[in-house]
């Protein structure tokens, strides 16, 4: 029994080394395709960033539904949104200065927090998991097509001096081809989609042989070896004073994870049931995060209030264990 511990805490090493990896290639590329696109940081984050961080979680999502286990799959979806605010934002802000933005990133927040209402009242409803579908993927494509727009206008207005950087690495060439641009995205995404693969194995059969139940599995060991690449990119991000990438890997993730990946399941899947408690704690830390975009407008998240968040986390861990069948 030691000795299968040890074996398998070694492949997570390699898994998390390969993710650790994948995230500074994954920040690099996302300021040369912002340059490229002239976006700001924030959007590329939101969409390609928080999609390429995501791939852990997709990857459980299929896997669980070809072992018939839905519930895994939407538990894991759901924990990592709770861990992603309540584990990866509020240590990136407890450690680094996370100063918020002053327009998109509340517009996003609001987005995000749409979003996850909708997701709520389709469960809350009982529509039927084939119109449940629609309904999230169709939230995603409004979703990602109002943050390609908010970008777009955001060259003229608040991201003026990012525009002007960008202009100015044009000049210099300092903007890498697009083909070489590609191929890191290739070997970015495929670093985390190996990474995170098998640290999700290897941490899911460590549990398994310390002996819990694929409920809690889902909603707190999946969740959290599956937020791995979310928490090393937002943290190389904050330690580099990215603070826009921080942001958006967050919200985009999180977007994702309650529209576009729920969707999957639920369109191949059918109806998955799933705990109010579990729902009603997503959409309370959900409002939290939103309320703290506001009330932090263009200044520093303080360092109390990320404790506030970590605590939640900590909520979060001892309600799941306790309603742990």
């Amino acid at each position: 029994m030691p000795n299968v511990l040890f074996s398998e805490f070694g492949l997570m090493g390699i898994g998390l080394v390969l993710i650790l990896v994948a995230a500074e290639l994954l920040l690099s590329l996302s300021k040369q395709l912002a340059a490229r696109f002239r976006l700001s940081p924030l959007i590329v984050s939101l969409i390609i960033v928080a999609f390429g961080t995501n791939l852990p979680e997709l990857v459980v999502s299929i896997a669980s539904i070809q072992q018939g286990e839905a519930g895994l799959a939407l538990g894991n979806l759901i924990g990592s949104s709770v861990v992603n605010i309540t584990l990866v934002f509020a240590v990136a802000s407890l450690f680094n200065s996370v100063k918020l933005g002053n327009t998109k990133t509340q517009k996003n927040g609001l987005i995000l927090l749409s979003c996850v209402v909708i997701f709520v009242t389709t469960q809350f409803l009982g529509v039927p998991a084939k119109i449940t579908a629609w309904l999230l993927l169709g939230s995603t494509l409004v979703a990602v097509t109002y943050q390609l727009l908010l970008g777009i206008n955001g060259r003229k207005a608040e991201d003026r001096v990012f525009m002007q950087l960008v202009a100015k690495l044009r000049k210099r060439k300092k903007v890498q081809p697009l083909l070489k641009q590609i191929i890191y995205a290739v070997l970015a995404a495929a670093g985390l989609w190996m990474g995170g693969s098998l640290t999700v194995a290897s941490v899911t059969r460590i549990s398994d042989i310390i002996g819990v139940s694929t409920t809690f599995i889902g909603l707190t060991i999946t969740s959290l070896a599956t937020t791995l690449p979310e928490l090393l990119t937002v943290l190389t991000a904050s330690a580099h004073k990215e603070n826009k990438v921080v942001i958006g890997t967050i919200i985009g993730s999180n977007i994702f994870n309650l529209t576009l990946f729920p969707a999957i399941i639920f369109g191949f899947a059918g109806s998955v049931l799933i705990s109010w408690v579990e729902i009603g704690l997503l959409l309370a830390v959900t409002c939290v995060f939103v309320s703290m975009l506001f009330y932090f407008r263009g200044k520093v998240v303080n360092k109390f209030a990320s404790l506030g968040l970590l605590s939640l986390f900590f909520v979060f861990i001892a309600t799941t264990l306790y309603l742990q069948p």
